[in-house]
């Protein structure tokens, strides 16, 4: 394209100089099979570069840069719905920090609703054991039973747990998303972990199960399945 419009100003000025030396003497110009006035041939090369120089800013303009799939999170974000908790559970947090470590979040070019029917898609192709399924709009929620080495390789186990002889354990994994105002959707997997097993402390209280913090593992496969996905079709 910029090959022709550098020959069409030079076939322009050409003519334009030669009309301009002998204005009083139609010029001809061969232009295929028949031979045009050189004052016709140099209004028209005008108007075809005044229109070139309009339409292609134009359409470049109609013709923005795709978004990209997927995005990680903007850092503070506390839930799907990506809105601040009110000043007052701020002092809250700091002590809650190892609670949330094992969310994850991302945001995805899609709608919500798109984005669950992925996560159940997903749980499906994993082949996961799962049970007490609920399933919204907005969230999808289940919980699985695991084993001794399942449950020692997504949770990490509290000082107070170490001499515990695990035999199982059970996760309830949450998935929220919400829709943003540019097109993507925050998507927040969070899960929480059960053990159950037997004290070998004979001065401990005795009970069956602990209470066990997340190591991001889990919440990590899903969210890198979501990635893989979108990242794929896009």
């Amino acid at each position: 394209m910029g090959r022709i419009s550098t020959y069409c100003i030079g076939l322009a000025t050409f003519c334009f100089l030669r009309h301009r030396r002998d204005p009083e003497t139609p010029r001809l110009t061969r232009l295929g099979g028949w031979r045009v006035p050189q004052t016709i041939l140099v209004v028209g090369i005008q108007l075809f570069l005044g229109l070139f120089v309009v339409v292609v800013p134009d359409s470049a303009q109609q013709n923005p840069a795709p978004a990209i799939a997927v995005r990680p999170c903007a850092p503070g974000s506390q839930d799907a719905g990506g809105g601040q908790k009110p000043a007052k559970t701020k002092k809250k947090r700091a002590g809650q920090a190892e609670t949330d470590a094992g969310s994850a979040c991302l945001e995805v070019h899609s709608s919500s609703l798109d984005v669950q029917e992925r996560v159940q898609a997903f749980v499906r192709e994993q082949k996961w054991h799962v049970g007490e399924e609920q399933i919204g709009e907005a969230f999808l929620s289940f919980s699985m039973a695991l084993t001794k080495d399942d449950l020692l390789g997504y949770a990490k186990p509290d000082a107070g747990a170490e001499k515990v002889q695990w035999r199982s354990g059970k996760v309830v994994v949450l998935v929220k998303t919400a829709d943003l105002n540019d097109g993507y959707a925050r998507t927040i997997v969070s899960a929480h972990f059960e053990g159950f097993g037997e004290s070998d402390d004979a001065f401990a209280v005795q009970r069956s199960s602990w209470t066990l913090k997340s190591n991001g593992k889990l919440e990590a496969i899903v969210i890198n399945g979501l990635q893989a996905h979108y990242r794929a079709a896009h």
